[in-house]
């Protein structure tokens, strides 16, 4: 079965919990090495054999309310800090945790993630 490295599959369909902090990005050699950065000390898993997902540990989720921005733009900037080449990795998600979650709640808007993708879709064709 071959990967798409270009979009993550509606969170819905992947049955992953509702109530924590979600990180997704399709599956490479890039990305597994980017998420067991931003999402230490929790381990990135594999869903679908092609999309890489974690809980997002507390300390993300404090950037992410300090800066405001989304899930998946933080996610992106996590990547571009640990080094690696985030034009490998053009596609990124966040879900957020119901309200009843214990952890910090992050908004995550369809705009903010279709200019995410569109931010990465820009450094492909450079």
């Amino acid at each position: 079965m071959r990967c798409s490295q270009n979009s993550i599959p509606a969170f819905g369909g992947l049955g992953l919990p509702a109530d924590i902090n979600i990180g997704l990005t399709p599956r490479s050699n890039q990305s597994m090495e980017a998420m067991q950065i931003c999402c230490a000390p929790n381990t990135v898993n594999v869903v679908q054999n092609c999309t890489l997902w974690c809980e997002l540990p507390p300390a993300f989720m404090e950037r992410v309310e300090r800066s405001g921005e989304p899930i998946p733009w933080q996610l992106s900037e996590c990547f571009k800090s640990s080094g690696v080449n985030v034009s490998d990795v053009v596609a990124t998600s966040g879900h957020p945790a119901e309200e009843s979650s214990a952890i910090p709640r992050a908004k995550s808007t369809t705009v903010g993630l279709g200019m995410l993708i569109l931010l990465m879709l820009g450094f492909l064709a450079e």
